[in-house]
């Protein structure tokens, strides 16, 4: 799939249908999604990178969702922080989350401090029991 994928793009970005690549195309992140699912990570993010504009949240959360599937913490932790630059409120809650699931109890209460200090809560998390 990541294969016909890139075939695709790569017909659009030589004029085969007509139109090359736009805003839309990119941050609709299909392509980015698609590499993500096949965990082609390194070349999602070489393509979120060299975007000629502002990679969107839309990007980086698709990317997320793949490291995230794949296991791939590192790759998770680099995301989730470009996640916090482009909308710290919720950047901050799924680093925070990031780290929880990772165990990483040192950073979870450092990003714990960073988000009070710049006025930002994380909702308590709720369970239902049922009996």
């Amino acid at each position: 799939m990541a294969q016909k994928g890139r075939g695709i793009f790569q017909s659009m970005m030589d004029g085969e249908y007509g139109f090359r690549p736009n805003t839309k195309h990119y941050t609709r992140a299909w392509l980015i999604d698609i590499l993500a699912r096949a965990e082609c990570l390194d070349e999602a993010v070489k393509l979120i990178e060299t975007v000629p504009f502002q990679p969107s949240k839309t990007m980086w959360g698709a990317h997320l969702a793949g490291c995230k599937a794949h296991g791939n913490l590192e790759l998770s932790e680099y995301a989730t922080w470009k996640l916090v630059e482009l909308d710290p409120g919720n950047g901050y809650v799924m680093l925070f989350n990031l780290y929880v699931e990772m165990g990483r109890w040192n950073e979870v209460e450092k990003v714990r401090r960073l988000m009070k200090y710049r006025g930002l809560e994380k909702d308590a998390g709720r369970r239902l029991v049922v009996p």
